[in-house]
């Protein structure tokens, strides 16, 4: 078995403000895992430096690096084969760097058992509901832009009411994005109050810090738009303290919960808790939009993170038959690569 870390960085089109961050730049993790002449790709791309409780883009190659490829060694010797998808996620410590590199190795597996079974991912993730997209609204719009429903961020650069006026044009619904950065529930009746002389606001997102769900609860009093949290969704307990919270709908994203099977299983949990769910994401290249697509139509009708991202610079990766559909550019750098033999 071979194992291989690639990065390339991409420049997106319409930088987006979050966080008191502007996100104009991303670097990209690809992990391949190759065993019987068959090669899985994956994909992560973390922000720059730690935030909101995310590790940053160097911690998630170091825990991919000495972590998780050793532990993925390992598992092949215990098993005589490459585990199957769901089973790194399985044994995680839950540290937010492995969830994150956890996470493309499981996408990778996701894609290599594809290829080994020939078999295609609408199998993998049948087609239960119609492909909707959110999009992150940019900070200056540059035409033809289009969604089934905009992320509005709260807090970034001031908007006229011109920009106001170009997202109605657009239609679509709208989440007002907090980004955890809200000061109190007066902050956000008043950014809501705002944004409802212009659009049909639809969810209020992760408005307090990590963790906060007091205040969570008392907002829920206050408003009748559905509550969200993203940041805040790591794991089984965030889902249940959600519901129990008031909060209507989560957002899950594969590097925060430490792969697509723990995306499935939260999915699942939060229904029955009678909570909503969506895919989100963090800006990927198409190798990992295309598996994010798939496994939002298979399990959840809201709009998510599911469009290709809008890049100023060549892609990383070019499309190849088979598995997920995408593999990394050979030209990228090589942080890793090693073989069983030499663990």
């Amino acid at each position: 078995m071979r194992v291989t870390l690639l990065t390339g960085r991409s420049r997106l089109l319409q930088p987006v403000t979050a966080s008191g961050q502007l996100h104009s730049e991303r670097d990209h993790l690809f992990v391949g895992i190759e065993e019987e002449e068959v090669t899985g790709w994956g994909e992560v791309a973390p922000q720059p430096v730690t935030l909101n409780g995310d590790p940053g883009f160097t911690e998630v190659v170091e825990s991919a690096r000495e972590e998780i490829a050793p532990r993925l060694m390992r598992l092949r010797v215990t098993l005589a084969q490459l585990p199957t998808p769901g089973r790194l996620s399985g044994i995680m410590a839950g540290r937010a760097p492995e969830r994150f590199a956890t996470s493309v190795f499981d996408a990778a597996l996701v894609d290599w058992w594809l290829r080994r079974r020939s078999e295609s991912l609408d199998k993998r993730y049948p087609a239960r509901f119609p492909t909707r997209s959110l999009r992150s609204a940019p900070d200056v719009w540059r035409g033809g832009e289009s969604a089934d429903c905009w992320r509005v961020k709260v807090g970034a650069q001031r908007r006229d009411d011109g920009w106001w006026e170009q997202l109605v044009e657009r239609g679509g619904d709208v989440i007002l994005d907090f980004n955890a950065g809200a000061r109190d529930v007066d902050h956000v009746l008043n950014v809501l109050v705002d944004a409802q002389r212009w659009v049909v606001v639809v969810a209020l997102e992760q408005p307090f810090a990590v963790g906060n769900l007091a205040d969570v609860a008392h907002l829920r009093q206050r408003v009748d738009v559905t509550l969200g949290l993203d940041e805040g969704v790591r794991t089984n307990t965030d889902v249940r303290l959600a519901a129990r919270h008031g909060v209507g709908m989560v957002c899950l994203k594969a590097a925060r919960v430490g792969g697509w099977s723990q995306v499935e299983s939260l999915t699942h949990q939060a229904r029955d808790l009678g909570v909503d769910s969506y895919i989100g994401g963090f800006f990927e290249s198409p190798l990992g939009r295309s598996l994010a697509r798939r496994v939002a139509g298979s399990l959840t009708p809201l709009p998510s993170d599911v469009a290709e991202v809008p890049l100023d610079t060549e892609p990383l990766v070019e499309p190849v038959e088979g598995g997920v559909g995408w593999r990394p550019r050979s030209d990228l750098t090589v942080l890793f690569d090693e073989t069983d033999k030499e663990f």
